[in-house]
């Protein structure tokens, strides 16, 4: 990638959101935003550690609305977010085949209006199945430290970087690249963006990437992007991820409940206008 238009495309979206925010003290909200801390990201056990992978799985569509605004009330289900434990309890589910007293008993927890659909698409289901292949993934590394013995080499090395969450998606059911790698960068591996529909919108309105491009693909292409501007693949995600979403999280710095509402379209005609987009060396 070009160094000086990777650094005038970086430059130009940190200038467009700060001068979004409208803030004395704007740059240094977004700093905030962008360079966390590593280490305090990394879940202490294996409890947060599943915890937090099925938070990235139900990370997704009606997903989130559907199991993601009771996924509190269902915390005695997934047994206090125990992986063994969970294994043991459930032993009469598969991935194939939900157990129907887990869905009994969080249809008992959530109380819903409506009895909870239990096909095989629907989406309580499709959620035992993604704790069911989740649980026995993260139970075979005993505990948080042996997942990151397993998971820092990976991620660390620039050529199985790409790999890893390609690794996490054929493992764990209803998780996809995408979510895989949200999981990655909220634990604390900031080498990982998430290319979801924000990143792929501005990428390939300036070039940076075709229109059929893979999430694997951007996913390199974020990482190469970083790298040539000396930040984190998390930063450069999060900082396109702010103007795409208009979210700075409950900051009342920011406004009414952090938002400034999505600035994705003007960030894009604003690039065009000025003619920032990219062309090979």
């Amino acid at each position: 990638m070009n160094k000086r238009i990777a650094l005038e495309l970086y430059q130009e979206a940190r200038k467009f959101i700060i001068e979004q925010l409208c803030k004395e003290n704007a740059e240094e909200i977004l700093n905030r935003q962008l360079n966390p801390d590593a280490k305090s990201m990394r879940p202490k056990d294996i409890q947060e550690l599943w915890r937090r992978l099925l938070e990235s799985v139900i990370n997704a569509n009606m997903k989130a609305k559907v199991v993601g605004s009771h996924f509190d009330k269902i915390e005695n289900a997934l047994c206090d977010f125990d992986p063994m434990k969970f294994q043991a309890r459930w032993t009469s589910g598969t991935a194939d085949h939900p157990d129907t007293k887990f869905l009994d008993d969080v249809e008992r927890l959530i109380n819903p209006h409506t009895p909870i659909r239990r096909s095989h698409r629907s989406l309580w289901p499709q959620f035992f199945k993604s704790c069911v292949s989740s649980a026995k993934f993260i139970s075979q590394f005993g505990d948080a430290e042996g997942f990151y013995a397993w998971a820092d080499p990976l991620a660390e090395n620039t050529f199985s970087n790409p790999g890893l969450p390609l690794i996490l998606s054929q493992e764990i059911h209803g998780i996809g690249y995408a979510l895989a790698c949200d999981f990655l960068k909220e634990i604390g591996y900031l080498s990982y963006g998430k290319p979801d529909v924000h990143i792929k919108d501005i990428f390939r309105s300036i070039g940076l990437c075709s229109e059929h491009a893979s999430d694997y693909e951007i996913q390199k292409i974020l990482v190469t992007f970083a790298n040539t501007c000396g930040v984190t693949a998390y930063h450069l995600d999060k900082l396109f991820w702010l103007i795409g979403s208009g979210y700075f999280g409950l900051n009342p710095e920011v406004g009414k409940n952090g938002h400034i509402g999505s600035k994705k379209k003007e960030f894009i005609r604003h690039l065009l206008d000025a003619g920032r987009t990219v062309r090979p060396d």
